[in-house]
């Protein structure tokens, strides 16, 4: 009963690390294209008027 007992838990514990590392891929998947995005729609908007640090 032991062995089944520690078994379960090995595959629980696969499971959630399986999990928690496809959502985490997922996440700097959709992270990346919106970083992307937004450097598209910054060079295509351009500069509308040239600024300065100060």
């Amino acid at each position: 009963m032991k062995i089944l007992l520690v078994i379960l838990g090995i595959l629980l514990a696969i499971s959630v690390v399986g999990f928690v590392i496809k959502t985490l891929f997922w996440l700097g998947v959709i992270a990346a294209l919106v970083f992307v995005g937004v450097a598209v729609a910054g060079a295509l908007k351009g500069p509308e008027t040239p600024r300065s640090l100060r």
